[in-house]
Formats: structure tokens, C-alpha cells, sequence
């Protein structure tokens, strides 16, 4: 199950929970950890006796209010954004905080998909750790071949024989599925 910690300065973390379940209803997989004023147990110690409550193949997802704050010091690990954009937000803010900066000697490791050129040359510059390049060639060979099936007259899934299928939990093929493999780039 997803687990998540909203973590913040005083009352921010209940008001969004508060607004989470009066939107979705029972969000009973959303915790609160606040830290007020005069806390003086950093908010870790709080956090992870939270986790440590969870069952250990739970996944757990803590969000903060302000990057760099009291609030979330040494709790982001790690940053996947679903594309370099986004990846690239992510380090202006981490840069923002004294994180992945060009020759710093503090890095939250960063992937994006896209293999932009402006996220490559972050990777290269060493502010980004690695993007994901989707094979166009590959995806349009794909597509050629299942367009091709269809004006032919034939299965739509004809000649797919070499490539790739995906699988479900039990490892059995999806044969309605193609996966056309990515490629990572990272320095």
C-alpha cells in the first residue's frame, strides 16, 4: 500500500489533510507530522517512527512544505520526474536550497525522461544524474508495422514476432502490449 507523510511547519500538513479527505473522502493512507514552533526534536525522529508503524512492503512518500527547511533537512533522497521539465524544475529548486550545483559537493541524484538537450547537458555539467531517451526510430518501426497489419487486412498483433511484449504481475504476456525499450543516458 502507498503511504504518505505530509510533513510541515504547524498547521499546514492537518489543513491539507483536512481538505484531501473533504475532496476524496477516507484518505486513511495520509499521515500528518508537523513540527511547531518550539519543537525541539528534529522531524526525522517523528517521520521515522511513522514509517517504522508502516508495513515493510508499503510504499512511502513523505512531502514537505519548503525545500531546504527544518521541515524536510536530509529527506529527499531522490528525485524521478516523468520528464526532463520537470527534472530540471527540480534542480532549480534543489539549486535554490545549495543542492546540485555546477562543481558543489551536494547532490540529490535527479533523473527525467526525454533526453533533452538541456537536461544532457545538466548530466554532463554533473547537476543531473540521468534521463531516459524514448527511441523514435523503434516507436515508429512499431507503429509502421501495426498500421501496415491493419490495411493489410491482417491481426493487428501479425509480425510482431521480435518484439518486445509486456508482461503482468505473474509474468505472463500482454500480447495487446509492445514495449519499445529507452534508452538511459547519464555521464
Amino acid at each position: 500500500m502507498n503511504q504518505i507523510i505530509l510533513a510541515s511547519h504547524g498547521g499546514l500538513a492537518a489543513g491539507a489533510k483536512d481538505t484531501l479527505e473533504m475532496v476524496l473522502g477516507d484518505v486513511s493512507n495520509v499521515h500528518v507530522v508537523s513540527l511547531a514552533r518550539d519543537d525541539k526534536e528534529p522531524i526525522t525522529n517523528k517521520v521515522d517512527a511513522m514509517i517504522a508503524t508502516f508495513n515493510a512492503d508499503d510504499t512511502v512518500y513523505v512531502l514537505t512544505d519548503m525545500l531546504g527547511s527544518s521541515v524536510n533537512n536530509n529527506m529527499v533522497e531522490l528525485v524521478l520526474a516523468n520528464n526532463d521539465g520537470m527534472a530540471e524544475g527540480a534542480i532549480s529548486a534543489l539549486q535554490t536550497a545549495g543542492w546540485n550545483v555546477e562543481g558543489g559537493d551536494k547532490t540529490i541524484p535527479v533523473y527525467g525522461v526525454d533526453a533533452m538537450d538541456s537536461a544532457v547537458q545538466k548530466i554532463d555539467a554533473g547537476i543531473m544524474t540521468g534521463t531516459v531517451k524514448q527511441d523514435g526510430e523503434a516507436m515508429a518501426a512499431t507503429i509502421a508495422t501495426l498500421v501496415k497489419n491493419v490495411k493489410d487486412g491482417a491481426d493487428l498483433m501479425a509480425n510482431t514476432e521480435s518484439y518486445k511484449f509486456a508482461v503482468d504481475e505473474e509474468g505472463e504476456t500482454i500480447p495487446s502490449k509492445i514495449q519499445v525499450p529507452y534508452a538511459m543516458y547519464t555521464k
